[in-house]
């Protein structure tokens, strides 16, 4: 039943798939133009099957995009929904293991079974030896009823999709055919699409890299060492004095910061946001970045990713620690489903979109501060006239909670501060709750909000440190999620 629903699935993705009616109106105005005048190539109204995989054999002059890459960059300009087909068409790769033999042969003994069992059921009702109380008879009936029913439906779907099949591939100007003939033709359109949309989106980045060289912009000309520097010197300063040495910022006494002005994003927070907004606008471009990262992971070229490999993928993403080799490959193992000790790059993938899932990893809060901020630590929480204490908290989502330690298993009795509502994260002892505090001030910190603050102590000052620019980066980050919305 499953395997003749992933066959049914592939068949509505194919058959309602406006994108692919687009992408069709387009090749066929293209092909139209290319013939004008021919009475035989020319004016066609008809796509024909086999023409979806003809256009890229047909090259520009000079030869740098072929047709069918023409044809897409038009998609990309005036209808971005056709970049997005080979999404829809996935249910065609998850049917790929599905075999037309063996699913018959399926179904007939599945009948066989059933048939069966009815003539069991007959036997026993009009044998005369039935024992009063015994409920095989009815339980069984009720069991072969639903079944048949439940298998005629299977069968009746299975048999309508061959007719289904063959109606669309002789619209599309093919002869009847086998529905694994017609899937397999798909998959290498699905291939041809994706190779062809990759190797575009890398020459227009070659284009326009090559246009800021030839003007002088981004990684252009490299400036001549030899020519003299015309910067103006800094006003106020002599000719004697030495320029100070620029030093790295410590937090130390720091003005208050306001916590959309800190946490600035690292590369790698700038990456994952961006795969972010690509798994949410734009599916398929998502793929095809995935895809390159994964080829540039698969150093042998084998289509699969050993652990060894995976362990860069990791560290790239933050699936688990990269100095603790067991977590990851917990993290290696979740997402290993038919356990074979490879990734292929359905799994790989499947292991990046749960990666994108954790916005604290989107926001930049990653590693052991990830983990600690999920499951919760103890620090000590000062306020005005009253004495230190022991204080358990948590950074879940958007919610910074806390509660006593020994109440911690408890939700019920966390108070919590929505990060939306944070207005500062500044270090050392800035507020009233640490005025008569005899506790070092590099350890503290507190996190001012609409309703007051959170004033916290925790056990050094490398440690105050990652809170303070961990908290600055989700403020930062549902700041700007709450005004997207």
């Amino acid at each position: 039943e499953k395997r003749v629903g992933l066959l049914m699935n592939a068949y509505n993705s194919i058959s309602d798939n406006d994108e692919l009616r687009q992408l069709a109106e387009v090749l066929l105005y293209a092909g139209n133009y290319l013939n004008a005048g021919n009475k035989k190539k020319g004016g066609q109204y008809i796509f024909k099957l086999e023409s979806f995989l003809q256009f890229s054999g047909t090259k520009s002059n000079p030869k740098t995009y072929n047709l069918f890459q023409y044809c897409l960059k038009y998609c990309q300009e005036n209808r971005p929904d056709v970049l997005k087909i080979t999404k829809k068409m996935e249910p065609l790769l998850k049917c790929i293991k599905v075999e037309k033999e063996a699913l018959e042969d399926a179904i007939a003994g599945i009948k066989e079974s059933l048939d069966n069992v009815k003539g069991k059921l007959e036997l026993f009702s009009n044998s005369d030896s039935s024992i009063d109380g015994d409920e095989f008879v009815p339980v069984m009936q009720k069991f072969y009823d639903e079944s048949i029913k439940k298998w005629n439906k299977m069968n009746g779907d299975y048999d309508s999709l061959g007719g289904k099949i063959n109606k669309l591939a002789i619209s599309l100007g093919e002869k009847k055919t086998t529905w694994e003939e017609f899937y397999s033709f798909w998959r290498e359109f699905i291939e041809e699409f994706d190779k062809n949309l990759e190797n575009l989106v890398k020459m227009q980045k070659e284009e326009a890299k090559a246009k800021r060289k030839a003007a002088g912009g981004k990684k252009g000309k490299k400036p001549d060492k030899k020519a003299k520097s015309s910067r103006k010197k800094p006003a106020g300063k002599d000719k004697g004095e030495k320029p100070k040495k620029a030093g790295k910022k410590k937090l130390g006494k720091a003005k208050a910061v306001d916590a959309m002005d800190e946490g600035v994003d690292s590369d790698e927070d700038k990456e994952l946001q961006e795969l972010k907004r690509l798994q949410a606008e734009d599916p398929s471009v998502l793929d095809a970045k995935l895809q390159k990262v994964f080829k540039g992971i698969d150093k042998d070229g084998s289509g699969l990713l050993d652990f060894d490999e995976f362990k860069v993928a990791a560290k790239k993403f933050d699936m688990g620690n990269p100095e603790d080799a067991e977590d990851v490959k917990a993290a290696f193992d979740s997402v290993d489903v038919d356990g074979s000790g490879t990734l292929d790059f359905e799994e790989f993938k499947a292991a990046i979109v749960t990666a994108l899932s954790d916005q604290h990893k989107i926001a930049g809060v990653r590693g052991k501060m990830n983990k600690m901020f999920k499951a919760g630590t103890e620090v000590i929480m000062h306020s005005a006239g009253n004495s230190p204490a022991k204080t358990w908290i948590k950074v879940i989502e958007s919610k910074i909670m806390h509660t006593e330690p020994d109440k911690k298993e408890s939700e019920d009795d966390y108070k919590s501060v929505e990060i939306t509502k944070v207005q500062d994260v500044v270090d050392n002892k800035t507020t009233d709750a640490f005025k008569d505090s005899d506790a070092d001030e590099k350890c503290c910190f507190s996190v001012l909000h609409q309703d007051g603050s959170l004033d916290l102590q925790v056990e050094n000052e490398e440690m105050r440190d990652k809170w303070v620019v961990c908290l600055r980066k989700l403020g930062k980050y549902f700041k700007k999620q709450a005004a997207a919305s």
